[in-house]
C-alpha cells in the first residue's frame, strides 16, 4: 500500500485552491464593470381616490412639477418616464448608493425617502440591492418590492 505523507496532500489541496482563486481574479481583471445601481420607481396617487396624479385622466400635475433632490449628491436628479407597464406609467430614477431623496410636486415637498442599499458580490462586478426604504409620508408605501415601486399618496 502506497502512503502519501499528509503534508503533500494538504499542500496539493492548498495549491489547487489557490490556482482556482487566482484564475477567478484573472478573469475579473479583464472585465469592465459599470458602477452598480438600482432603479427606483415613483407613482403619485390621490390619497382619497387612488387616482394617478401625474399620468391619470384627472391628473393634477405634469412632469415639470416633479423634483427629486439627492441629499448625498446635493443636487436635483434626472428622471424618466417608465411606460413599460401598459396599465400605468411611473417615474424612474437611479440610485448608486444609500441616500435620502426629497420628493416635491409643484414646489411642495410631499415625501422624503431614506433608501438603504447593500452591495452583493455575486460576480466580478457585483450588484446593488435595496435593503431598506423609509418614507416620512405615512400614506406612502413600497407597492412592488420586485420593481422598487414606491407609491406616494397625497
Amino acid at each position: 500500500m502506497l502512503r502519501i505523507p499528509t503534508f503533500f496532500v494538504i499542500g496539493f489541496i492548498i495549491f489547487g485552491y489557490s490556482c482556482k482563486q487566482e484564475e477567478k481574479l484573472n478573469n475579473c481583471a479583464n472585465v469592465n464593470c459599470v458602477p452598480p445601481s438600482i432603479l427606483l420607481r415613483l407613482k403619485f396617487e390621490d390619497n382619497k381616490t387612488g387616482n394617478d396624479l401625474l399620468f391619470g385622466l384627472n391628473k393634477k400635475y405634469v412632469l415639470n412639477d416633479v423634483t427629486i433632490y439627492s441629499s448625498r449628491l446635493k443636487k436635483d436628479l434626472e428622471f424618466k418616464v417608465d411606460s413599460s407597464d401598459s396599465r400605468s406609467n411611473s417615474i424612474i430614477f437611479i440610485s448608486n448608493s444609500s441616500d435620502e431623496f426629497a420628493i416635491s410636486l409643484a414646489g411642495k415637498k410631499v415625501d422624503v425617502l431614506k433608501v438603504e442599499t447593500k452591495f452583493l458580490k455575486e460576480d466580478c462586478c457585483g450588484t446593488l440591492q435595496l435593503s431598506s426604504l423609509v418614507s416620512n409620508n405615512f400614506n406612502s408605501s413600497l407597492a412592488n418590492a420586485n420593481q422598487n415601486l414606491i407609491v406616494i399618496k397625497i
